[in-house]
């Protein structure tokens, strides 16, 4: 099920990238459209190392709780969307600085970020829109706040 989740993100990059090629080529030079045949070649080679990760695991795996940065696993996941993000035109803001220790399965939680970036990329009108993720600490916790116009 999360393989599946993670497959639907360069899928989606794959058929947006496939349409504005379309558009793009009728009387383009092949610079301009170098950018997104980069991302058909990244986005492959994604799926591919998936369903190679598909065919290798045969159970579900236990949450392995380790210490990790709440911040970083956010940038983790928004470097794996970035396709995505520039292909749907959408601004990040980012309103947060410095490190936020958590005990937690980071894979899990930047498959789980992703999910909420890409539902969020879904959401918004192309090139219009404002993703805003915040970190703030009360109480001793963290608060995790993304926000979208769409």
């Amino acid at each position: 099920r999360t393989l599946a989740h993670e497959l639907r993100n360069p899928l989606a990059s794959i058929g947006m990238s496939a349409n504005i090629l379309e558009k793009l080529i009728q009387g383009t030079q092949k610079k301009e459209l170098q950018n997104y045949i980069d991302i058909i070649e990244r986005s492959t080679a994604t799926l591919n190392n998936l369903v190679t990760d598909l065919l290798s695991v045969s159970n579900y795996s236990k949450p392995k709780l380790e210490k990790c940065c709440l911040a970083k696993t956010m940038n983790k996941a928004l470097i794996h969307a970035k396709d995505r993000i520039f292909l749907a035109g959408i601004t990040i803001k980012k309103k947060y600085r410095g490190s936020y220790f958590i005990h937690a399965d980071e894979e899990k939680l930047k498959i789980a970020l992703l999910n909420i970036i890409v539902n969020a990329s879904e959401a918004m009108m192309p090139d219009e829109g404002i993703l805003q993720i915040s970190i703030n600490k009360k109480k001793g916790n963290y608060i995790l706040q993304v926000t979208d116009n769409g």
